[in-house]
């Protein structure tokens, strides 16, 4: 292994490495331009390789698709010989695709049938049929806990590096008064690929088993591709990592590009040790200094809750005193853009019902998710049409078109693909026409409205005052249940942290408000900029939010005392509070 213990100084995202045919980690912090310098790195190794040809490439590998775009744009014309796109979604492609033949018949796979891969949510009747093929029905009574167990579940590696299925969090493996039978967990999985449908944890288990077991697979992907980059290395899984040692251990030259205080997706696995303690053999460390993003005035707050690097503007940017404001969300948005001249204020928030507040500018009351719930109360096909049309038009709304005509497709039960496509779009169509007259009524309203288009057959709701469906549609609200869809890829401008990485706006607001099910308390609340700790993911998180202000920083909170105002007022806030005009 490379004794190199000091990183070599990248003094500016324009500095180009002589010799482009080691393996290399470069640690950047926020706005010091690491994307901007891959996107020159991989124009100088274009330049100057003589690996590549028309069917050599360099692959360019990064977390999000925010990520993969930002790529692309920045290398202009220089895309040919490049490929860039997300882990799950290159693997998908030159692995899982052309392979998984392989191994069809010892994993029960069929295929020509299989097509892409999702999050895969299962219904009340998917979730009845595997405790009855596992002898649980009389044990798990809970399937509200049981759902959010089945969708904890991930491929780790156990003690003899090899892959099994296990619940992310222990504790989810006790649904009510009884745990979940471990050998179950298969079962589960083995049913939806008896469908023909992958999770995007599978993705990375099948292509781990078929690199694994097939040399002349990845010696191909590596004849492939001769160099190897990815961006957001710090958010990479230990299945991922494996893959890419894999990779560079022949032919393949390997960059990674990250920076520790940005590893915020330890819920999918990433560690941040993963990042600290990758080397290779030869591998030579690199370091990105400073900051040309944000104002001073932001980085005195950035470098207080740091203390490994501290960043300066090589520019001298100067700005406003980050501001914390008291008062609901709402209000608070509508101030800071007051005061930023409706400047491109994006809002931050830990939660995705909390960005999905902002975006519909309605405060919701729910504490569960209700597609859950829905699931659970009506688990027909009906439940499933109401759950797939509803994400399918909230996507559509965000001009989500093609992950709308997905969701709603699943619904159409045509086998030819042209006439599902045609009857989605239909669908989306028609219902965002009507949608006045649903969204601010029942989910009972909107069926009533899906069913009068006669675009698709769903069976009557019993309308007896003893139907618990009917009950269940009566008593939730249009709004309430929207605000707990997941958007996979959102460029709006209120976002949760995870999906703001990779990108940066002139002002960012950041919500903070207590867990959804306790209330606000500002020590723990705010411990990340009082009681900094980056090891504790949280605290990453904010840092996060707080490093994509490039002009104008704030922070949301509900209440703040006396002592709370002194306190952020000490390290570089100003304090509004608009608590009595609320």
């Amino acid at each position: 292994m490379d004794m190199q213990i000091k990183p070599i100084i990248i003094s500016s995202s324009d500095d180009m490495l002589d010799d482009i045919e080691h393996h290399f980690k470069v640690v950047a912090g926020p706005g010091a331009g690491k994307t901007r310098w891959l996107s020159n790195h991989i124009r100088n190794v274009l330049s100057n390789s003589a690996r590549l040809n028309k069917c050599r490439n360099i692959a360019c590998i990064t977390y999000t698709n925010v990520g993969v775009e930002t790529i692309i744009s920045r290398q202009g014309d220089s895309i040919d010989n490049v490929e860039v796109s997300t882990i799950h979604s290159f693997l998908y492609k030159h692995v899982v695709k052309p392979y998984i033949f392989l191994i069809k018949d010892e994993f029960g796979l069929d295929p020509g049938k299989i097509d892409g891969h999702d999050e895969l949510v299962p219904s009340g009747g998917f979730v009845y049929q595997w405790k009855k093929k596992t002898n649980q029905t009389k044990t798990l009574t809970d399937d509200t806990e049981v759902i959010k167990a089945l969708c904890a579940l991930c491929w780790q590696f156990n003690g003899n590096e090899e892959l099994e299925l296990k619940l992310r969090d222990v504790w989810r493996g006790k649904a009510g008064k009884y745990n979940i039978k471990k050998n179950s967990y298969m079962t589960y999985k083995e049913m939806w690929w008896e469908k023909s449908r992958l999770h995007h944890d599978d993705v990375l288990f099948f292509s781990h088993t078929l690199l694994k077991r097939y040399p002349d697979v990845l010696r191909v992907l590596r004849g492939k591709f001769p160099y190897f980059y990815v961006d957001e290395f710090q958010d990479t899984n230990p299945i991922q990592t494996k893959i890419i040692e894999m990779l560079s251990e022949k032919e393949t030259i390997v960059g990674v590009i990250g920076d520790k205080a940005q590893s915020i997706y330890g819920f999918q696995g990433a560690e941040v040790r993963q990042f600290e303690e990758f080397d290779l053999p030869g591998m030579k460390n690199y370091q990105i200094k400073n900051n040309h993003r944000s104002t001073e005035e932001i980085l005195t707050v950035l470098n207080n809750i740091r203390v490994d690097i501290t960043q300066k503007s090589p520019d001298g940017k100067r700005g406003e005193q980050p501001l914390i404001l008291i008062c609901p969300p709402l209000t608070a948005y509508k101030k800071v853009r007051e005061i930023a001249c409706n400047d491109n204020v994006c809002t931050l928030s830990y939660a995705n019902i909390t960005s999905n507040e902002m975006k519909s500018e309605y405060a919701g009351i729910g504490k569960d998710d209700l597609f859950i719930k829905l699931i659970i109360a009506d688990s027909t096909d009906r439940g499933k049409i109401i759950s797939a049309t509803i994400k399918g038009i909230e996507y559509a709304r965000q001009n989500k078109f093609k992950d709308a005509i997905k969701e709603v497709k699943k619904i159409c039960k045509f086998k030819d693909e042209f006439e599902k496509q045609k009857t989605a779009i239909k669908i989306i169509h028609v219902m965002l026409n009507k949608y006045k007259s649903y969204m601010n009524g029942n989910l009972y309203d909107f069926y009533d409205v899906l069913k009068e288009t006669g675009l698709i057959t769903m069976t009557r709701i019993n309308t007896s005052r003893a139907s618990k469906v009917k009950s269940f549609y009566d008593d939730t609200a249009y709004k309430e249940i929207a605000l707990w869809v997941r958007y996979n890829d959102d460029d709006s401008l209120h976002r949760t942290v995870h999906k703001s990485k990779g990108d940066e706006f002139e002002s960012v607001l950041l919500i903070v408000k207590g867990n959804r099910k306790l209330s606000f308390k500002e020590e723990s609340a705010l411990s990340f900029l009082l009681n900094p700790d980056l090891n504790n993911e949280d605290h990453r998180v904010y840092y996060v939010a707080l490093s994509r202000a490039k002009k104008n920083l704030f922070i949301n909170v509900p209440e703040l005392s006396a002592q709370g105002i002194e306190k952020v007022e000490s390290i570089g806030f100003d304090v509004l509070d608009l608590r009595e005009e609320s």
